[in-house]
C-alpha cells in the first residue's frame, strides 16, 4: 500500500480492513469514513481494492454491518470508476444506477496506473486520485 493509503487507515474518522493472504500479505483493503454531516448519517466505503469480486464482498459487508451498528439508518455512499471492474459489477450487484457522474480534468497528459481490474471502489476525494 502506499504512504498516503497508509495515513488513511490512520485517520479516526476512517475504519477499514485488509485481506492477508497466507504469507499474511496484503492482497485486498476497504474502508470506510463518515461524510457529510453527522446528522446525515451518510458513510462513504471507499477505497476497496480486491483480487475478487468474493473478496472485495467479504470486506464491504462488515464495514456496512459496522455503519448500521452506528445508526440503523446509515447511507452507504459508493463511488465506482469507470472502466474498472467494481463499475461492471457493483451495480447489476445492487440493482441501482448512479445517481450522479463526475469528471476529472488533468491540464497535462495523463497515464492511468490504477489497477483497473482490481479497484471495486474507488478512493476519490479532494486530495486524492488513486493513480
Amino acid at each position: 500500500m502506499s504512504d498516503l493509503i497508509e495515513r488513511f487507515f490512520e485517520c479516526d474518522t476512517v475504519d477499514g480492513v485488509c485481506l492477508l493472504n497466507s504469507e499474511e500479505r496484503v492482497v485486498g483493503y476497504a474502508a470506510v469514513s463518515s461524510t457529510g454531516y453527522s446528522t446525515e448519517n451518510k458513510f462513504k466505503i471507499g477505497p476497496v481494492f480486491a483480487s475478487s469480486i468474493n473478496d472485495a464482498l467479504s470486506m464491504i459487508r462488515p464495514l456496512i454491518d459496522y455503519c448500521e451498528g452506528i445508526t440503523p439508518d446509515a447511507k452507504i455512499l459508493i463511488k465506482t470508476l469507470s472502466g474498472t471492474v467494481g463499475e461492471r459489477t457493483l451495480s447489476a450487484l445492487i440493482d441501482k444506477e448512479p445517481e450522479h457522474e463526475g469528471t476529472t480534468l488533468f491540464k497535462r497528459p495523463f497515464r492511468n496506473t490504477i489497477d483497473t481490474d482490481m479497484c471495486y471502489i474507488a478512493h476519490n476525494h479532494g486530495g486524492h486520485f488513486d493513480a
